[in-house]
């Protein structure tokens, strides 16, 4: 295809994060889109000779370090683009995707997978592809879940470690502004970071107690069905409960639910079309 060049709003460069020299990703935003940039940038030791740089540090120096500017041309991440609020099936005229990576190890994911995509809640990783084993982020499922939802809200605050230029921006000002979530502590999110299965659950049953349409409650009966329910943290066992009294939350085969698993995209796309066939 043909090339474009675009103006891109690249993530503030946090000096203390390249006190080493290295390949480090910069992440930023196409102006006036929702499309998401990556560049690589690599972070050298100036000879004591070297030129002059854009830095402004001492040239002489060999401990002075340079950052190359990233690249102006977008990488786009379709799965961490904003997914936008579902239509019902029947009105949503994208058929349903096969995509190459769903074989038969994903048997159990493939209809909620297609049903996700043709509803525009979920998309694949690119034409032919979803990715299913990789592990889906906090951000990335966040977006997922106040959409799918469809939470509405307004926050002027957010995490610390959230931009206004972040794709997940408003997602989590949402999700922070409707009690779904606190972060993990001193106002942060940790928005790139893998989420745990028990961590996902929780926010889950909290987003759908938010809505109304759940009841977290004292009773952790439900868990005793499980192999592994003693590896639940106490934090979560409640709010996972709730889950699996309401049948968004089955385990595995092995009757397990692998608690401090990291969730993965199949295993997200299932847990978001349970609670669009229980709730909708």
């Amino acid at each position: 295809g043909s090339e474009e060049e675009v103006a891109v709003i690249w993530e503030p460069i946090d000096s203390e994060k390249y006190e080493n020299t290295g390949v480090f990703t910069v992440e930023g935003t196409v102006e006036g889109t929702n499309i998401k940039a990556v560049a690589k940038v690599t972070v050298r030791t100036k000879s004591s000779g070297g030129s002059s740089g854009s830095g402004g540090g001492n040239s002489s120096s060999p401990n002075t370090k340079e950052i190359d500017a990233p690249e102006t041309k977008p990488t786009p991440v379709t799965e961490q683009s904003p997914i936008p609020t579902p239509a019902p099936a029947s009105e949503s005229g994208s058929p349903a995707r096969n995509f190459n990576d769903i074989n038969e190890s994903y048997s159990w994911a493939k209809n909620a997978i297609e049903e996700l995509t043709s509803r525009g809640i979920i998309k694949g990783t690119s034409e032919n592809t979803f990715d299913p084993g990789n592990n889906i982020v906090r951000a990335d499922f966040m977006i997922l879940l106040v959409k799918a939802l469809n939470i509405q809200g307004q926050n002027e605050t957010n995490f610390d470690d959230v931009n206004p230029s972040d794709y997940y921006y408003e997602a989590l000002a949402i999700a922070k502004g409707q009690g779904i979530t606190t972060g993990i502590g001193n106002n942060l999110f940790n928005p790139k970071a893998e989420i745990t299965r028990e961590d996902l659950m929780v926010l889950v049953a909290r987003a759908l107690e938010q809505s109304g349409v759940l009841q977290i409650t004292e009773e952790t009966d439900e868990l005793k069905g499980f192999n592994d329910a003693l590896n639940v943290a106490e934090y979560a066992r409640k709010a996972i409960a709730a889950l699996v009294r309401e049948k968004i939350i089955k385990g595995n085969d092995h009757g397990m639910l692998n608690p401090k698993g990291m969730a993965t995209r199949a295993e997200a796309a299932v847990v978001i079309y349970n609670i669009l066939q229980n709730f909708q």
